[in-house]
């Protein structure tokens, strides 16, 4: 190995950096940086979603996620272009399926052109970023991407040109103590043959759209509940099938009958490979159906 010395200007030796542990402005959900939601377009809910999260970062108590995906880490602004929706569409669903009549405080403000902020022209993209220097907001929501640009999607420079902008912008935030995301809301390709669930490889369009972006939600809507694969870069990932918060519905996760056969038999100095064996389940099964209890607050 050749002698230790300084690194050169503009360097960090790894074994001198600080570690950084992740970022949330909701934790375990919304990281912060680029961040994407992707999804059939119909019944998936993604903007239903983005919603909720920009309800709950402007301190607002929304219902749609359980209990244990609500605590939020930031209180501060949301801008959200949206080609798909006005504001006064949104403030219907926010209040007749979210459940959160909207406040007219200024946290939470809608385009009203959306197309002014249109993402391929740089002339646009300096607009839409000018107007983040001016509202500081803790998140940015494109809704969806496809609508608000006319690139070649597979063109992962054109892609990269175009979004990098805004996650540099979050990132920097970050940097200074304020968590900060751009979340992308986007269809998939079509599913392939055979296939039951989308996955992240499915996005429509080049593959770097998960390369860049700090964290994906990939969303497959079943007849009476949802399946959302979460991938993060920089923390721990998950798969949960929700009932979401919708017209009243309470939200929570769905429990199988292998989660009832472990909430039964579970107790707080039980051994789970003595479980498993008894139940006739894997430990690693017996283990998710514990951590999955735990979060719906059925064991401590």
């Amino acid at each position: 190995m050749s002698e230790p010395h300084s690194p050169p200007a503009g360097w960090t030796d790894i074994g001198e950096a600080q570690p950084t542990p992740p970022n949330w402005l909701i934790r375990d959900l919304l990281p912060d940086g680029l961040v994407g939601i992707t999804g059939p377009a119909k019944k998936a809910r993604k903007s239903a979603m983005a919603l909720a999260m920009s309800l709950m970062v402007t301190g607002k108590t929304c219902n749609l996620f359980p209990p244990f995906m609500r605590t939020t880490m930031v209180d501060g602004h949301v801008l959200y272009v949206s080609a798909e929706a006005t504001a006064g569409e949104m403030a219907y669903t926010a209040r007749r399926y979210l459940g959160t009549p909207p406040i007219a405080d200024g946290s939470l403000l809608i385009a009203d052109d959306p197309w002014q902020f249109r993402l391929d022209k740089a002339e646009a993209r300096k607009r839409m970023l000018d107007v983040m220097d001016d509202i500081q907001p803790v998140l940015t929501i494109f809704d969806p991407i496809r609508r608000l640009h006319a690139l070649d999607e597979n063109d992962s420079g054109a892609m990269s040109e175009m979004m990098y902008p805004f996650r540099q912008w979050a990132k920097e935030r970050s940097e200074n103590g304020q968590p900060t995301a751009v979340l992308w809301i986007h269809h998939p390709r079509k599913m392939k043959e055979g296939a039951t669930k989308l996955t992240i490889d499915d996005i429509r369009g080049t593959g770097d759209w998960a390369g860049m972006s700090d964290g994906m939600l990939v969303v497959n809507p079943a007849p009476n509940y949802w399946t959302i694969e979460a991938v993060f870069k920089r923390a721990t990932g998950w798969t949960r099938d929700l009932i979401l918060g919708l017209g009243g519905e309470v939200a929570r996760e769905v429990i199988t009958s292998d989660d009832r056969k472990v909430h039964e038999a579970y107790g707080p100095d039980v051994d789970i490979d003595a479980l498993a064996r008894i139940l006739k389940m894997s430990p690693g099964s017996v283990r998710e159906s514990v951590a999955k209890l735990a979060r719906n607050e059925m064991i401590k």
